[in-house]
């Protein structure tokens, strides 16, 4: 039967004695947790809420158990605690903890084929060079990494996010065109000489009356007439303008009649509270207007 001698790491850093796969090292095997070994985990329970403080209080527990009896945690696997008796040897010092429980395998592989078993580098190179056998605790063994202080503050910054968001309005907006709907263009406007030629053109269609003057006969009608034909001169340039910002505008509607296309937005709230009085606004990188309802 093999005798294994585990380091604290087997109950500290490794899932539970009963979830391990055992029969890597053989049918028949023999757990002695040595006396160092308890005493760091007498040391580390104490520690509050740290993985090695969650780890060692049940390790503990366990041990406390075993004072009592030995036991087999599953079929021809037994667990016992070691007699704690230690074996000199000149390249090991008792007041080191990893050396002491080297010297307690030492004293064991008197009697028994040992095996210590550690996830500590520095200790399979000791237990080699006083002629110990020594393996690393399986990779499969071990518990995931504990997250880092800066790790842990992360993940709580976004647990209190994320409960702030479920208090809030969560407003999302979906965005919807036509499959063929037009790439945007900029609106054109037309020139001044443009403007000039579609004043020319309509005043050629509705020519400005011309007065050469009272006949004879109508002097006395003179101040009469030349106030209306100066307030027709009047009225033509006010046309004339207005035929220019007809077709100006015209021409902005033509533009906008060809490139524009229809666009749903969507307004949905996904948060956990209510929206209510929310105001959305939506806005474009350029070259986009908005024009009010046409008649």
């Amino acid at each position: 039967m093999l005798t294994i001698v585990p380091d604290a790491n087997l109950f500290l850093q490794c899932r539970p004695l009963l979830d391990l796969n055992w029969a890597v090292f053989g049918e028949r095997l023999r757990i002695v947790i040595p006396y160092s070994c308890i005493a760091e985990i007498d040391r580390f329970k104490g520690e509050g809420n740290t993985r090695r403080g969650r780890r060692a209080r049940p390790a503990a527990t366990f041990i406390s158990v075993l004072i009592e009896a030995d036991l087999e945690i599953k079929p021809n696997i037994y667990v016992a605690l070691g007699p704690g008796d230690t074996k000199h040897h000149p390249k090991l010092n008792l007041s080191i903890p990893d050396e002491h429980l080297l010297a307690e395998a030492l004293h064991l592989a008197d009697n028994d084929q040992i095996l210590v078993l550690t996830a500590d580098n520095l200790m399979r190179v000791k237990a080699r060079k006083i002629g110990l056998n020594a393996t690393a605790i399986p990779d499969d063994w071990m518990l995931p990494p504990e997250p880092s202080e800066n790790e842990t503050r992360i993940k709580a910054l976004e647990k209190t996010i994320k409960e702030l968001n479920n208090s809030l309005p969560l407003v999302k907006l979906t965005f919807k065109a036509p499959r063929d709907a037009v790439p945007a263009r900029s609106l054109w406007e037309p020139s001044t000489e443009a403007l000039d030629n579609v004043a020319v053109f309509a005043m050629k269609q509705f020519q400005r009356v011309t007065f050469s003057g009272p006949g004879e006969g109508r002097q006395e009608y003179w101040n009469v007439i030349m106030e209306a034909f100066r307030n027709y001169d009047r009225s033509y340039e006010l046309w004339v303008e207005h035929v220019r910002a007809w077709a100006k505008t015209y021409a902005v509607l033509k533009t906008v009649e060809t490139s524009s296309f229809k666009l749903e937005v969507g307004v949905q709230n996904v948060g956990g509270y209510p929206a209510e009085g929310l105001i959305i606004t939506l806005s474009a990188a350029g070259g986009t207007r908005v024009l009010r309802p046409l008649d």
